[in-house]
């Protein structure tokens, strides 16, 4: 069978699996599937589970509003529906499908978990100026949040609902916003921020130990030099947490090492140096969605999700302190795993693998297949990973992908694509927007350059230095491809990136002539612009740019983009939403007007109601118009 190239709207025939959790007698295996409807013009997500005796999967939801759950026993899940500041909480059977109502919370919940004796600690947004409204009061900074929009008077909430009185406590102070909880044996902890008028992006939260029993909060610790993530509870009832000591010279990018907490005393202790990111992958892809969990405990340590080199993996730490890094890869390779479970002696995980798109993994072995049609009836370039060495010798990682019937000695236009973060990683899992190039006719090719993730602190370290060490990497990279891809018309050479990789375009194109057209995507241009306007603004300019405005313009401006823009004659695309907070929209107005000042050819796409996430979670329609765009543009100037 002839395999045909890949198509724009192709990423709505994908589903996307994630979130597998084990039955309580680790029998059955529930887990999320996305779809996108056509009709609806949105996202659908329903739950399913897999029969481990049977070896076969069954849909028990039909609504596509469901966004979490957990195990009650063996056969029996727990989902709920929100609504407009309520929630409507259900029991549904794993066998019959059957949904029956358990109870109403007068909140709008985001995430609900069993405690013990009918009693389960939710989480829910408070809001002093709930939506729709005619106007917005700020009085509290960041102003904003990408996603959220306006926020000043938004705090995320802890309660304690008892099923049997009705009764709904709030454990959290209304100043504090929680950001995780873990249970066992009657003991809630959770870690709250108790803050008012702003918030530094690092702010270290307090502990507190709620007793389901007594009724009674104690607070564990005060505000103090840790800024915690994933926890669990430890050995010995203490908690295990991953961590960034917050003090001067650590960055919002920092690598986190593991924490323990005594919860008796109160007393912090550094466990073990990890040096790496804790609970989370982070390989590039526009073909996922959906979350799950990144930090397990099983029988002999704590097992968690981490980017190393160019995948996700799964590593465990023992109970002594030591780590095993990729644990369930036999050949060394992980592809992204985006989420995982533990049962006794079993692992399931959702994994995107190489050229793949996520499906279930129980013990290495795949029991999903909702993609393998589509994958085997297309033509997916599969991208070639190669190693070069930057000019201060280092050595790094690149990949690149041939284009659709390629020929060899037949010349060919290319792309170089540049990740965001800058503290992520592009790997060799199906990406699609990469696809649609490359079955347009375009070689593809991208990298890993310093400041990326995967290979520890140091290597992750460009505080202060954007567009330098970064930028001679990414050149590199690109010496390196033209020479090992003959193929390549190196006159016919585009560049894109999102994020901190459409910072990376911007600074590009002010830098040199090489690049025949360009598209920076939801970029920032302008770093005095961002401190007071991106939600992250405030902090990360002095975290990852070691400057303010309140010390001086002059560092800020030589490490903005637009600085530079007049010497650009590259034509480029912007591509913006104007509900972006990350990277506010002025940055790329600025951008575009001065090339067009200048005389260089510039289009800015202008999304209304989308936010940062456009080509991740964007409405679907918003999503084709958007690679449309995108491909029109290199067709015009470099086919």
């Amino acid at each position: 069978m002839k395999q045909i190239p890949v198509a724009i709207q192709d990423f709505m025939a994908l589903h996307y699996v994630s979130d597998p959790r084990f039955s309580l007698d680790g029998k059955k295996i529930a887990y999320l599937v996305t779809e996108i409807s056509r009709e609806e013009n949105a996202y659908r997500t329903d739950l399913w589970v897999y029969a481990r005796a049977s070896a076969g999967s069954t849909r028990l939801t039909q609504s596509g509003c469901v966004r979490d759950y957990f195990w009650a026993d063996a056969d029996t899940l727990i989902i709920w529906k929100t609504g407009h500041g309520s929630t409507t909480v259900c029991r549904l059977d794993a066998e019959s499908a059957s949904l029956t109502p358990l109870f109403t919370l007068p909140i709008a919940a985001k995430k609900i978990r069993p405690l013990s004796d009918g009693c389960f600690a939710i989480t829910a947004v408070h809001d002093s100026q709930p939506e729709p409204a005619r106007y917005h009061i700020l009085d509290e900074a960041p102003f904003s949040s990408n996603g959220q929009h306006y926020t000043s008077g938004r705090r995320t909430a802890l309660y304690v609902y008892e099923a049997a009185s009705g009764n709904l406590r709030r454990l959290s102070d209304e100043t504090a916003d929680v950001d995780g909880f873990t249970y066992r044996a009657g003991t809630l902890i959770f870690q709250a921020t108790p803050w008012q008028n702003y918030r530094p992006y690092l702010y270290s939260p307090a502990f507190y130990a709620y007793d389901v029993k007594r009724r009674e909060t104690r607070q564990l610790t005060n505000v103090g030099r840790i800024n915690s993530f994933a926890l669990c509870f430890w050995k010995d009832d203490s908690l295990l947490f991953s961590g960034i000591e917050n003090c001067p010279g650590k960055s919002m990018g920092q690598n986190s090492d593991f924490y323990t907490l005594d919860t008796g005393s109160g007393e912090i202790r550094r466990f073990a140096d990890a040096d790496m990111k804790i609970g989370y992958g982070g390989t590039g892809s526009d073909a996922k969605y959906g979350g799950g969990q990144g930090i397990c405990l099983g029988p002999d340590g704590v097992y968690f999700l981490s980017p190393v080199m160019d995948g996700s993996c799964i590593n465990r730490m023992l109970f002594d302190g030591s780590i095993e890094k990729n644990i369930t890869e036999e050949d060394g390779f992980a592809g992204s795993i985006e989420s995982f479970d533990l049962s006794v002696s079993s692992i399931v995980c959702a994994k995107m693998p190489r050229n793949g798109v996520a499906e279930l993994y129980l013990d290495g072995r795949q029991i999903t297949h909702f993609n393998d049609a589509y994958l085997q009836s297309h033509a997916i370039s599969a991208p070639e990973l190669f190693s070069f060495p930057a000019r201060d010798g280092t050595i790094l990682h690149g990949f690149c992908m041939k284009p659709y019937g390629y020929m060899p000695g037949q010349r060919y236009p290319a792309i170089l694509h540049i990740h965001g973060g800058p503290k992520t990683i592009f790997g060799d899992v199906f990406h699609h927007e990469m696809q649609l190039w490359a079955s347009n006719g375009f070689f593809v090719f991208y990298c890993n350059p310093r400041g990326s993730d995967g290979r520890g602190r140091d290597f992750a370290d460009i505080r202060g230095k954007w567009g330098t060490i970064d930028y001679t990497d990414i050149m590199d990279f690109t010496d390196a491809a033209l020479h090992r891809y003959a193929d390549i018309d190196a006159s016919r050479v585009g560049v894109c990136g999102g994020s901190y990789g459409g910072f990376m375009v911007n600074w590009i194109i002010g830098h040199t002539n090489r690049f025949a057209a360009a598209c920076a995507q939801r970029s920032f241009s302008n770093m005095i612009n961002f401190e007071y306007l991106s939600d992250i603004g405030l902090t990360n300019i002095r975290s990852e740019h070691l400057g303010s405005c309140e010390q001086g313009v002059d560092a800020l401006w030589n490490e903005s983009p637009l600085k530079y823009a007049p010497n650009c004659n590259t034509p480029t695309l912007f591509i913006h939403s104007d509900e972006d907070w990350r990277c506010p929209l002025p940055d790329a107005l600025e951008m575009f007007s001065c090339l067009k000042r200048a005389g260089c050819p510039a289009r800015l796409c202008l999304f209304h109601g989308e936010n940062h996430e456009l080509s991740r979670s964007g409405r679907p329609d918003n999503r084709i118009t958007r690679l449309q765009e995108i491909l029109n543009w290199f067709k015009a100037y470099l086919q």
